[in-house]
């Protein structure tokens, strides 16, 4: 008996954290709905991997600043190496294709990728021979 109160008080707070998570989804839920679809940019030397051949990626777009809610950096946050330089890869709410360099032991080749959009806040990449696209392992 002399336990009930702590156990109304935790059972009280225990239900108001889910009152307060559930909130906290309608709130983020709310914010992507207004903001609208991203635009990813993956940093230049971002490491990608095919059929588990792992190798770097550049682009031919200006890298953009990283102070927007809709630009998703890969690979990088504030003041990444390469900003403001035309060395990402950038694939925009629209893009069907995107212009990839893949780096090899030859040097950069010019590739193109399609490019799926998952959403508002995801996306799939295949290469121009649809092999799909992964981020390599750390």
């Amino acid at each position: 008996m002399k336990h009930l109160p702590l156990i109304l008080a935790l059972a009280l707070s225990l239900s108001g954290c889910d009152q307060a998570q559930e909130l906290g989804e309608k709130l983020h839920k709310q914010f992507r709905d207004e903001m609208g679809p991203m635009t990813f940019a993956f940093v230049p030397g971002f490491k990608m991997a095919v059929d588990g051949q792992t190798f770097p990626i550049y682009g031919t777009e200006i890298c953009p600043e990283a102070v927007t809610a809709k630009v998703f950096i890969i690979g990088g946050g504030y003041d990444y190496p390469g900003e403001g330089t035309a060395t990402c890869v950038v694939v925009h709410p629209n893009s069907e294709r995107v212009i990839v360099r893949r780096g090899t032991d030859r040097g950069l080749i010019n590739e193109i990728w399609r490019v799926g959009h998952d959403g508002k806040e995801s996306l799939r990449l295949w290469t121009q021979d649809g092999k799909p696209v992964v981020a390599a392992k750390r």
